[in-house]
């Protein structure tokens, strides 16, 4: 029973708390509006600078309370006018591993000392009232794509600005309060929603929780997408695009969404087309990072790169393409030249939509998506994406997925899954000709009918030696 069936039959059955459920997100709700406006914000939401002082700030108090920062980070000393320029030479990284090992070491010390935590394994009753009274932290994790969750915890406000961004972008593209918003969202990718699935739903967000994007599972969403008519769908890239095969292959339509935003894997192009065919509204990309407070770039209607949002993180790329971000609005836990582990190109220049800026192209998944030559170089995922490509538009027929393994610089394992019967064994003789003569390695492949991979976040390239253990996504 979701958290917020569990309350609705507890204020039934119990008038007295009933009322009190009723005021508790009577009063949440307030708060989530009051903090900012729900539909709009007095400002635009592009374009966006950085503030050089803002940036100063953030630095001199990382230094100055948070222990990580007091015993690593270099003293920083420059004029607001170059503190950005100055900024891009500062020799210094904060890698996942070091957050992964101790969060609290990353905390303003008023926040690590704090021991009341608002927590899926306790009860939405409970947490509601610690919500209420303030001071307790919210504990929140990634999705784990690259072997095991970050865990971290926020305060009540990081959780309303994450909330306020994410509303932010849907409003850019042109959803308005009141109308309908759908997410879906695999379970187990995040913790349970608890709490925050009466916030949400008291302020007229729809989450659907799904253990596998199965056929049941698609006419339950259909079914949803039918009742309510949202002007907004939302899901990483692979759980919209098995949604829209399923309504394609049964001929069901849905009524037609304002748009759908995508989002926690790379946004192929033939998922953009299959979701665009199936739910005839056009298909926008999204960066986003929960450890990042959220959304950091997002589409245009131009669709020509993603406008990174550069009042809150200030985004940088390593010499291979890693993507660093430094938050400026996250005052519980800020992070610093952040290795995100994900690779993209970072551009500044005018859009055609008029806005101008840094943008992110070519967002390649993550660093770890890479096979190697036989010089032990690597290759990553942009490779195969075009491979791929040629493979899908060059006659041989068109492909749903495919999966790539390898262990050190030893053959590539791959399978095919084609979208029909018209891919044969020549397009698996045509990638593994091309990954023999491009990366020097013995490549075999197998057509498949169902891609074997872990649930989750969809990665197409799985290194046994990433981590210990076995295939790691």
């Amino acid at each position: 029973m979701s958290a917020y069936l569990e309350l609705e039959a507890q204020r039934r059955s119990h008038p007295v708390r009933g009322a009190l459920l009723r005021r508790a997100i009577s009063r949440i709700r307030r708060a989530a509006q009051a903090t900012r406006p729900l539909g709009a914000s007095a400002a635009p939401l592009l374009p966006q600078c950085t503030d050089p002082a803002g940036l100063l700030r953030v630095l001199e108090g990382a230094r100055r309370q948070i222990p990580h920062y007091a015993r690593t980070l270099p003293a920083f000393d420059a004029e607001p006018e170059r503190a950005i320029e100055a900024f891009a030479e500062l020799p210094f990284r904060l890698r996942r591993e070091e957050l992964r090992r101790d969060t609290s070491s990353l905390l303003v010390p008023d926040v690590a000392g704090r021991r009341v935590v608002i927590d899926s394994k306790d009860s939405t009753l409970r947490n509601l009232g610690r919500l209420l009274r303030g001071g307790a932290l919210i504990a929140n994790r990634t999705a784990g794509s690259t072997g095991s969750p970050l865990h971290f915890v926020e305060e009540r406000s990081s959780g309303l600005a994450r909330f306020h961004a994410i509303v932010r972008e849907l409003a850019y593209l042109g959803w308005r309060e009141g109308e309908g918003f759908v997410l879906c969202a695999q379970r187990g990718m995040h913790s349970a929603l608890g709490v925050a699935d009466v916030v949400l739903r008291s302020l007229g967000f729809r989450v659907f929780l799904f253990d596998r994007m199965d056929e049941q599972m698609c006419r339950r969403v259909a079914r949803l997408l039918r009742r309510m008519q949202p002007t907004a769908l939302m899901g990483f890239p692979s759980c919209l695009s098995d949604m829209a095969g399923f309504l394609l292959d049964e001929g069901a339509g849905v009524p037609p969404p304002g748009f759908a935003l995508c989002g926690g894997e790379v946004l192929f192009d033939h998922q953009r087309a299959r979701i665009e065919r199936a739910f005839g509204c056009p298909v926008f990309d999204t960066y986003a990072a929960h450890e990042l407070g959220g959304p950091l770039a997002i589409e245009c209607p131009q669709r020509d790169g993603l406008h990174v949002f550069e009042a809150t993180h200030l985004v940088e790329t390593e010499p291979d393409g890693e993507i660093l971000v430094t938050t400026l609005d996250q005052c519980e836990m800020p992070l610093i030249k952040y290795k995100t582990g994900d690779r993209g190109e970072l551009v500044v220049e005018k859009c055609p939509c008029g806005v101008e800026g840094k943008k992110l192209r070519n967002l390649d998944g993550r660093i770890e998506d890479h096979l190697l030559d036989c010089q032990g170089r690597r290759v990553y995922a942009s490779y195969l994406r075009q491979l791929l490509h040629e493979v899908d538009e060059g006659g041989t027929g068109p492909l749903e997925g495919a999966v790539f393994r390898q262990q050190g610089a030893g053959c590539v394992r791959f399978e095919l899954q084609p979208v029909n019967q018209a891919l044969g064994p020549a397009a698996l003789d045509e990638v593994a000709r091309a990954l023999e003569r491009d990366l020097g390695v013995p490549a075999e492949g197998n057509l498949v009918t169902t891609l074997d991979r872990p649930s989750g976040k969809r990665r197409f390239v799985f290194r046994e030696d990433v981590a210990p253990g076995g295939w790691t996504a």
